[in-house]
């Protein structure tokens, strides 16, 4: 498996993680299977441009790494700075902890856990591409490449 191979994987993976578990399943049941259900949903400014910049990312790291990885040059820091704005936006989520100040301390420090862990995979990867050796060999394999295409 080739090291842009490997990127891609991953990105798709993290990518179909995010968005996935960010979809609004709950909304999606109600309007589209016609049954009845009870959820609790909240909303702040802070929570939608975390939803908004989530979906954008994802978009965004997808496009970088099919289209312009293989193609430009800054391509593999353009998308550990997207993984790192992609965690971020997985940080938001923390403002549900606020809605949880009247539950028990386990409650708050475990949904606060559980929002940590979730965004731990996007800065993983931003830290990974963002090292000088990941970045030497993709830049090696780059040039290999477009010497093979010649």
């Amino acid at each position: 498996m080739s090291f842009l191979s490997l990127i891609r994987v991953l990105t798709v993976a993290v990518a179909l993680a995010y968005g996935i578990t960010y979809l609004p399943v709950d909304w999606l049941e109600l309007h589209f299977r016609h049954t009845s259900i009870i959820y609790e949903t909240g909303s702040s400014p802070l929570l939608t441009v975390g939803q908004v910049g989530i979906y954008s990312t994802v978009l965004l790291s997808l496009v970088l790494v099919f289209a312009l990885i293989p193609r430009w040059h800054a391509g593999i820091r353009a998308l550990s700075w997207c993984f790192f704005v992609m965690g971020i936006c997985v940080l938001t989520q923390l403002v549900e902890l606020g809605w949880l100040r009247h539950l028990s301390f386990f409650t708050q420090s475990s949904s606060a856990a559980r929002t940590f862990c979730f965004s731990l995979p996007a800065f993983i990867l931003a830290a990974v591409l963002r090292h000088p050796a990941v970045y030497r060999l993709f830049t090696s394999n780059q040039a290999l490449e477009a010497t093979a295409t010649r």
